[in-house]
This record gives C-alpha cells, sequence and structure tokens, in this order.
C-alpha cells in the first residue's frame, strides 16, 4: 500500500508573480521533504527508499502556478513499515520528514504574503 502527504494551499486569488513565487517555494520544501525521508527510510533492498516521488499539483481550475504538492512512497511496503503492523514495529520516515520541513514551508509562505502586503500597500 502506498503512502502519500498532500500539502494544499487553496489561496487562488495571488498575482501570477505572488503564485510562482510561492510555487517554487513550494516545491524546495517538498523536494527537501523528500530528500530527508528517503534518507530516513530503512534500507533493505533500497526499493523503499529508491519509489519516493514528489508532484506539483494544478489548482482544480488548471490555472497558474502549482500550489499544492504530492509527497510519496510507491512501494507496496511504504505504509507498513511507516505505521507499523502486528508484525512490525513502525520504522516512521515520511511524517518525521515532512514535519522537519513544516517550519520551512510556513515561514516561506509567511514572507511571500507580507511581501506582497507591503507591496500593495505601497500603491
Amino acid at each position: 500500500m502506498a503512502q502519500f502527504v498532500v500539502v494544499k494551499n487553496n489561496i487562488a486569488r495571488f498575482t501570477p508573480a505572488v503564485r510562482q513565487s510561492l510555487s517554487e517555494h513550494l516545491e524546495r520544501v517538498t523536494a527537501d521533504a523528500l530528500g530527508r525521508a528517503q534518507q530516513k527510510a530503512p534500507v533493505d533492498t533500497g526499493q523503499l527508499r529508491n519509489s519516493g516521488f514528489y508532484e506539483m499539483e494544478q489548482d482544480s481550475a488548471g490555472e497558474g502556478e502549482p500550489l499544492s504538492s504530492v509527497l510519496g512512497f510507491t512501494a507496496e511496503h511504504a505504509a507498513v513499515v511507516e505505521l507499523g503492523s502486528s508484525k512490525m514495529a513502525a520504522q516512521p520516515y515520511l511524517v518525521p520528514a515532512v514535519e522537519e520541513v513544516a517550519d520551512n514551508l510556513f515561514a516561506g509562505v509567511q514572507r511571500v504574503v507580507e511581501a506582497e502586503a507591503r507591496r500593495l500597500e505601497a500603491r
């Protein structure tokens, strides 16, 4: 069973420049989370670590820069390793990696939004 974390931002009315800045930041943070998760993933054959991926997704209207990302692992045993089972203790790798980058994600969004607010106030 594959496991995924979806990070979504539903702010649809930003200018194209702001959306691009947010999208670029989200992609950097998502790539960072993937790298951290791959480093944390236990390795036997390497299949789990090598099955990691992320994708940037357009909003439902398909307009502008992507402000959502999907990060996950496609190996069949991904969820069992992360969450454990009755026969195996959990060995979390994905959630801890996302938790490590969460502050950076939110700080970057705040910086971009505050810069836009200052720009609009200066008008």
